[in-house]
């Protein structure tokens, strides 16, 4: 039994067919099918059960499945700990739009003045294509609004944050009560996410909670656009801290005192088979520092 037999078997398990796993590791239908065939006689049990031409696990195969990560992700570590000398030359970084660039780029900054041959790529999108590009190893970390149930992914939290209300200084709010409630926020000319994005779900749940219902006068599926939008005076903005941290502290925006309490989870993430690398340590502190 080699260790290539036991990636397979996991590509196999991950992917529910024998075509899947043969994309994944650029071999032919038939050399996967070998090898699980060839497993499965080597120690005289059935690991799979063949249902629709898709693969479901015995007790027997669950059970190998848990010993082959563990097997797997010990080989990576082993060589690892036996490179961990080299430099890493790069680390590309994934990040949903939902977590401030702001802060990335300061963290980008100050990991260059201890790495400065690592080169560092971003990479922007949802949390869901994150983490498809972490398992594919397009990314090696990520930072990411939403963890999931996938077994091949670690996830940490790196900072919990709340969502708050922000306009312009000179932005006249229609209310004047001292601190506004989403009744009031539902007056003012809101400027939101669309409605696919997770933190405008979160803000129409607690409106619906109060039977009221939002009319943003504008809608974007970017941060940077709803921010911007507010910043020029067209209304309020309802955020995560985290990603209007640059703006607050330039004065660009202010906070709008809401009764709406809000908090969230934000999440590093990568694969639980590697061996993670001295500059990927530092990269991940550098986050939990940096985080609002």
């Amino acid at each position: 039994m080699t260790l290539h037999n036991l990636q397979v078997f996991i590509a196999v398990c991950e992917e529910g067919t024998m075509t899947d796993a043969a994309k994944r590791l650029n071999m032919t239908q038939p050399g996967v099918s070998k090898i699980i065939s060839e497993m499965e006689r080597y120690y005289e049990t059935v690991f799979f059960i063949r249902k629709n031409r898709r693969f479901y696990l015995t007790a027997a195969g669950k059970q190998f499945l848990e010993d082959s990560r563990k097997v797997v992700q010990a080989f990576s570590m082993l060589e690892g700990n036996a490179t961990h000398n080299q430099e890493t030359k790069t680390i590309t970084l994934g990040c949903t739009s939902g977590i401030g660039f702001s802060m990335v780029a300061d963290v980008d900054k100050v990991f260059h003045e201890r790495y400065p041959r690592c080169k560092l790529y971003l990479r922007d999108s949802s949390s869901k294509t994150i983490q498809e590009m972490v398992i594919r190893g397009e990314c090696n970390l990520a930072l990411i609004q939403h963890s999931s149930s996938d077994e091949r992914l670690h996830y940490e939290v790196f900072c919990r944050n709340s969502l708050i209300a922000v306009c312009a200084p000179n932005y006249n709010l229609n209310s004047r009560a001292s601190t506004l409630s989403i009744e009031d926020l539902a007056k003012e000319n809101l400027i939101l996410l669309e409605k696919e994005r997770a933190t405008r779900t979160l803000i129409d749940k607690i409106a619906m909670e109060k039977n009221i219902v939002l009319n943003p006068i504008w809608t974007s599926s970017s941060p940077s656009n709803v921010k911007e939008l507010s910043a020029r005076g067209e209304g309020v903005a309802i955020l995560f801290e985290i990603q209007v941290r640059k703006e607050l502290a330039s004065g660009k925006l202010i906070q709008i005192p809401i009764d709406l309490k809000v908090e969230k989870n934000f999440y590093i993430t990568y694969r639980k088979d590697i061996w993670l690398s001295e500059e990927e340590q530092y990269l991940i502190r550098l986050c939990r520092e940096y985080a609002p």
